[in-house]
C-alpha cells in the first residue's frame, strides 16, 4: 500500500489516530485483548493534517475535479 512498507493494520491505525486527535490504540484483534493507548501526535498537529487531507482543491491537479476523494 503506497510507497513504504506499511501494513494495512498500521495504516488503518494511523488514520484512526488522526481521528482520535493523536491518540493511538494498539490493535485489538480479539475481544479479550486489552486496549492500550498513548498520545503519539498533538491534537493541533492532527487538526493540521486532517485539514490538508480534506482540502479537495489541493488534490485537483492529481485526481481531477470529480474524483472519488471529493466528499463535499
Amino acid at each position: 500500500l503506497g510507497n513504504a512498507s506499511v501494513s494495512l493494520l498500521d495504516l488503518a491505525g494511523a488514520y484512526a489516530s488522526l481521528a482520535r486527535g493523536g491518540v493511538a490504540w494498539k490493535a485489538r484483534l480479539t475481544p479479550s485483548d486489552v486496549i492500550t493507548s498513548r498520545e503519539v501526535v498533538s491534537p493541533e498537529a492532527c487538526e493540521i493534517v486532517t485539514d490538508m487531507l480534506a482540502d479537495n482543491s489541493a488534490r485537483l491537479l492529481s485526481f481531477g475535479n470529480n474524483s472519488p476523494l471529493h466528499l463535499a
